[in-house]
Formats: C-alpha cells, structure tokens, sequence
C-alpha cells in the first residue's frame, strides 16, 4: 500500500511535475545504509592489505656472501622456501650485495646477475635453475650442423 502511494504520488500520469522523482525509489533505513557503508570500506580494506601481502621486500647487506647464505637471510625474512641442486651451486661465486626495502624479485636478480643460475617464484617457492646457455651460432642446444656442398645436413 504504502510502494502504491509513493508511486502515485509524483506520478507524471496524475499531472504532477516530478523532476528527479519520477522512478521509484527503494526506501532503505540508516542501518542498512549503515552497514552496506562498512561493508564496502572493509571490503576496500581487505583488498589492499592482500595486495601489499604479494609484494615481499628484502633487506640485506654482505661482502663476498654465498648464495646459500642469501637464500638463508630471504627465507628468515619473506617465508619463501628455496628449490634447487647443491651441484649447480658449486660453480657459483660469491657476491657482495647492498639493499634495504628492495622487491624480492629485484633482489634476486641482482643477487643472481653474474651467476650461472637463474630464478623462477612459484606460490612461495623459488626455484633456482641453471641459466640457459645460447649458443653463439644460433643452433638449438643437442643440435649440431655440418656443411656439405650447398646443403646443412644435421647430424
């Protein structure tokens, strides 16, 4: 009875001029108001507390420190748990790194630059893998060629 009512009211059929008030309106009360008010800042809140959780930053500064050493401090410090062989570490050499606040990514990459390995993040995992080596003629690697006459032969 009382939606009918409010209709009507300040229908244009009845000949009343109704500017901004010609559709429906929903009454809600203040506490509904209320509530969808918070409920959209926590939701706001939520969100951009989980986007800073993503973004692991590192701090760190050694002379001549190993990679195992490195890969020890940014466990203690983000809770990313290292996957590697000991084997591709024997070829490594010690490195000597300065950063405060720095992105995990980017400190991994400087940490890494002049190294035989390479990193990949998976969840809260890095894998430390061997660098891919490109070969200077542009072959792919276990792929060799030999030239005879005017034809590559593959062998």
């Amino acid at each position: 009875m009382q939606i009918k009512t409010l209709l009507s009211a300040g229908s244009p059929a009845n000949g009343d001029y109704c500017p901004g008030r010609c559709f429906p309106r929903l009454l809600l009360s203040t506490k509904t108001l209320l509530a969808m008010k918070l409920t959209f800042f926590l939701t706001i809140a939520f969100m951009n507390l989980g986007a800073a959780g993503l973004t692991q930053t590192v701090s760190f500064s050694g002379k001549e420190v190993s990679l195992k050493k490195i890969f020890n401090v940014v466990k203690d410090q983000t809770g990313y748990v290292f996957f590697y062989d000991a084997a591709m570490l024997r070829g490594t050499t010690p490195v000597t790194i300065s950063a405060h606040n720095v992105n995990l990514e980017d400190f991994l990459r400087k940490a890494l630059s002049d190294q035989p390995v390479s990193f990949s993040i998976e969840d809260k995992t890095v894998v430390i893998i061997r660098k891919k080596n490109d070969g200077s003629n542009g072959q792919r690697p276990g792929c060799s060629a030999a030239t005879v006459g005017e034809r590559n032969v593959a062998r």
